[in-house]
């Protein structure tokens, strides 16, 4: 019962000095606790790098950027009796950013070829919607919880790119992009230790995600009929996930077992339009994205000890990367007067094979392991660059691709060690 709370603050000094600042409280009256949270960050981070192309230029980059984030949490969790519980919460966080930086691009001789100040201003508040409700049953480690969580994003995005050598030059131009999603998540999960060896899992779960991009911009190419505009775009991309599983464990005498399997139906839905002129009335071209996966994860864990000083650990497991939405949206990311980021909507998801053997020894103070592993991946997903059609003599698309299947293994060590009551030493 009664009113507690904490205050933290701390400041990053470096190139440029980060502040951040933290509070939480909580109050509890009879069955109801209330919490707030609330949270500071701002500062500027420094940015520098540069791209050599051997023959061709040389590419001189700095940045700075200036962030600036608040959130809030707020919620209460609802004591309704010994064995049901019931929590909400909202988070609200309005992000904003400001980065200015400069691109300068020499040829081999030295001389500059392009002198590329830019701005790019971000806003992206973001909401968080949160429900659970937790039962309690009798026997000990007995539950079943419900949680759905909503969040949605409505985020602006302005840049500016100029040309201090020429102020003709194609490479002064705008891009004003609008970005709205939404993701819903949706988790039913039972758990019950049928003895106390034994235990089982079961869940299902929802998941989607919705996107929506518009990009207006008024940038021009070079192409045989004269300058002509690179055209307005807009993205709507969507996926769901229903999944389901099980995980099954046991321990035996001297060997503890976790058997499990995730089933998914993995649906995607995206279409492209692209516009001829810096409106949205003529349709240039237009892309649909169209998957449907279904997929099985199993998953088996094995671990053996025959004494309290080793322990023996198999696994076997199958899981899934996806690819994020920066990967998959065509709208650009961000660009220099050379290279333009932009995700690919035909990746899909990549699948990995892992297999893993472990031994660990306890030793006086600490404890060494030796481990061995192979993981067989399907449809890698890796950068990849190409040149840019709108700039096909030294423009570069930086992108995204699925590759072929690839193997990796090998073997590893750590270590840990306490050397004292103040040092302990990790090594791997």
């Amino acid at each position: 019962m009664g009113f507690n709370g904490s205050l933290d603050t701390g400041v990053t000094a470096g190139h440029y000095v980060r502040y951040n600042a933290s509070t939480n409280m909580n109050y509890k009256a009879g069955k109801v606790n209330f919490f707030l949270n609330y949270g500071h960050n701002s500062g500027d981070n420094y940015n520098f790098g540069f791209v050599e192309r051997p023959g061709v230029n040389l590419q001189d980059f700095v940045f700075v950027n200036n962030n600036n984030s608040n959130l809030v949490k707020l919620g209460a969790d609802f004591y309704l009796n010994d064995k049901n519980t019931l929590s909400v919460y909202t988070t609200q966080n309005w992000y904003k950013g400001l980065a200015s930086g400069r691109a300068i691009i020499f040829d081999t001789n030295g001389n500059q070829l392009i002198n590329a100040p830019n701005t790019q201003d971000n806003s992206v508040p973001t909401g968080t919607y949160n429900i659970n409700y937790k039962v309690d049953f009798e026997k000990k480690g007995h539950n079943l919880e419900f949680e759905a969580t909503y969040t949605n994003t409505d985020g602006t995005q302005f840049l500016d790119n100029q040309d201090k050598l020429d102020a003709n030059s194609l490479n002064n131009y705008f891009n004003d992009i609008t970005s709205k999603r939404d993701n819903t998540q949706i988790n039913l999960d039972y758990t019950n230790p049928l003895t106390d060896k034994i235990k089982l899992e079961l869940g299902i779960e929802f998941r989607g995600d919705n996107t929506n991009n518009l990009n207006d911009t008024n940038q021009k190419i070079n192409t045989t009929n004269g300058e002509e505009f690179v055209g307005n775009s807009d993205f709507d991309f969507g996926r769901e996930i229903y999944s389901a599983y099980v995980n099954y464990g046991q321990t035996f005498e001297k060997i503890t077992m976790q058997l499990g399997a995730r089933v998914e139906n993995f649906l995607v839905d995206g279409l492209f339009n692209s516009y001829t002129d810096n409106s949205f009335n003529t349709l240039d071209d237009t892309k649909t994205i169209d998957q449907s996966l279904f997929n099985v994860y199993p998953s088996a864990f094995f671990t053996y000890s025959p004494s309290e000083k080793n322990q023996w650990q198999l696994s076997y497991s199958r899981r899934v990367d996806r690819p994020g939405i920066q990967q998959v949206n065509p709208i650009r990311e961000w660009s220099t007067p050379l290279i333009t980021s932009i995700g690919n909507p035909d990746l899909v998801p990549q699948f990995t094979n892992s297999l893993e053997l472990n031994y660990t020894r306890q030793i006086k103070g600490g404890n060494i392991t030796v481990g061995t592993f192979y993981r067989q991946i399907s449809d890698v997903i890796s950068r990849i660059t190409s040149p840019d059609p709108t700039n096909p003599t030294v423009g570069q698309l930086l992108s995204f691709t699925n590759f072929n299947d690839t193997d990796a293994y090998g073997v590893e060590f750590s270590a840990n060690f306490k050397m004292n009551k103040w040092w302990r030493v990790n090594s791997s």
